[in-house]
């Protein structure tokens, strides 16, 4: 058994001080940002996450992890696995990310979060975003990103400022 099961290192409470505190850009890409970035991953796919950040687990860093999927209608599947196996199109971990770009539109979605178990509420977003990010070895990625990976997206840089979903709820 992953030693990482054995605990759940997420950090919850929304009144919970860790959560609110900005976090700080990476300076060194270096073999502990690459195993942290590994570990939010394995963390977030073991809660059934779409989305992880450093704050949530204690560290102030400017580091999230997102899993990204198909849009479009959604299929009702036997189980959690299934549905991600036919709508995953890969993960990202952004590293000192920045949003250079938002859409003029917007779109409101129902959101959750790891550190606020049995919370959900609808949360207004941009309909796209256009960031720039490192990946954990320092390789810089400008990219943009729609629909629902837009939310997810933002949703994680929100907590590298320190802002809970619950603070945007409409």
């Amino acid at each position: 058994m992953n030693p990482v099961t054995l605990f759940n290192p997420i950090i919850t409470g929304a009144d919970n001080p860790i959560l609110r505190k900005k976090s700080v850009k990476v300076e060194n890409f270096d073999e502990e940002i690459q195993e942290f970035s590994d570990l939010l991953l394995l963390l977030m796919y073991e809660n059934e996450g779409l989305g992880l950040s450093a704050p949530q687990l204690g560290k102030h860093l400017r580091i999230a992890a997102v899993t990204l999927r198909k849009d479009g209608k959604k299929k009702k599947l036997k189980s959690w696995k299934l549905s991600v196996q036919r709508t995953h199109i890969g993960d990202m971990v952004l590293v000192n990310p920045e949003i250079l770009e938002t859409s003029p539109t917007f779109q409101i979605n129902e959101e959750g979060c790891l550190s606020l178990p049995d919370q959900f509420g609808n949360v207004k977003r941009h309909s796209w975003i256009k960031i720039k990010y490192f990946t954990p070895v320092g390789k810089e990625v400008t990219t943009t990103i729609r629909g629902r990976n837009a939310v997810i997206v933002q949703h994680e840089l929100d907590h590298l400022e320190g802002i809970l979903f619950t603070d945007k709820l409409c």
